[in-house]
Order: C-alpha cells, then structure tokens, then sequence
C-alpha cells in the first residue's frame, strides 16, 4: 500500500476530522472562546499540506480570538431570537412555516459564513465582514438553505443509533460539508 492510495487518503481525512473536532470541543469550553475555536477548525480543515494540526489550530485561535468576539456576540443574539422565533409557534399554515425554516436556515449559515469569511478574509472590519457575509449568505443560499435542517436530521439519527460518541465526529465533519458546498464562491470572492 502506497502513501497516495485511498486508504491512506481517506484515513487522513478522518483523522484530521478527530483531530480537528477534539480540539473544537477542547477549546471552546470556555463559551467565549467558541468563535476562535471555530476559526481554529476551519483552519485545520481547509489546511491539506500542514500536518501539524495542533499547531495549524492554535495559530487560527490565537490570530482570531479578539477579532472573533462580536461575531460570538452576533451569534449569541442570533441564537437566542431563533429560540424565540422557532418557540413562538401557535397555528400556522405549510407556508409560513416553510417561511420559519428558511429564515432559521439563512441565519444559521449566515452565522458560518461570518467564521468562514473571517478565516479566509483575516479582516478586521467588523462592519465590512457582516456585510459581505450577508451578501455572500444570499448568494449561497440555493446551495445551502438545506444544510442545517439536514444536519439537524443527521444529528437526531445518529444520536439515536450510535449513541454520543457521534459527537465526536459531528461538528467537524458537518464542517467540512459545509466548506466543501461553498468552497467555490469562497474562491471567486476572494
């Protein structure tokens, strides 16, 4: 077996997905730290040549971490009207609430993409980042509204057959997807 069989490309993958997802979870114990420990992962995700993924993680945090607090901010905020907004739910019809979810939808991947940009762009102009995440979120938005529904369906299906040591795997992995479906508009943007 050669080092550019499948076999080993595949397990770097995963190991690099182990890897990238312990160190996610590690980091972000501290709640504030979420954003950077996110930057953290994307890093080590897009990074396919450096295979020092401690390093490559601890890099990403420490250049992201000041600059990744208003978007936790954001984030937080975002969460808490989507709590409230998905929980206000009285009798209403498939439209409005296939208007809910696609509104819950875009705030979930404009969230992402606030990290992604970030990560890719290393802007520190928060106004000029919010921005251009929007406009890039609704430009992505075909290829992406179904994502976090879909990954709310795989979260709920894995949890319910292979236990919590899905989880593991799960924020990386979900990720990865994530960057993979926008990885093209990501490029021409830059």
């Amino acid at each position: 077996m050669t080092l550019e069989s499948r076999f080993y490309a595949i397990t770097v993958i995963i190991y690099r997905v182990l890897v990238a997802n312990l160190l996610f979870i590690l980091a972000s114990l501290p709640l504030v730290t979420v954003g950077a420990s996110l930057s953290g992962m994307i890093a080590v995700l897009q990074d396919t040549e450096d295979q020092k993924y401690w390093s490559v993680f601890w890099r990403a945090f420490r250049m992201s971490f000041w600059y990744s607090l208003p978007p936790v901010f954001f984030s937080v905020m975002s969460a808490l009207f989507i709590h409230q907004f998905l929980g206000s739910v009285g009798k209403e019809s498939l439209l409005m609430w296939g208007v809910r979810m696609l509104f819950t939808s875009f705030l979930i991947c404009y969230n992402l993409n606030l990290y992604v940009l970030q990560a890719k762009l290393h802007t520190k102009h928060f106004y000029q980042l919010f921005r251009l995440s929007f406009v890039f979120t609704a430009v992505t938005l075909m290829k992406t509204v179904l994502f976090p529904i879909g990954a709310l369906l795989l979260l709920y299906v894995s949890l319910r057959f292979l236990g919590g040591i899905i989880i593991v795997f799960f924020c990386s992995t979900l990720m990865m997807i994530y960057l993979k479906l926008i990885d093209s508009s990501v490029s021409r943007l830059i």
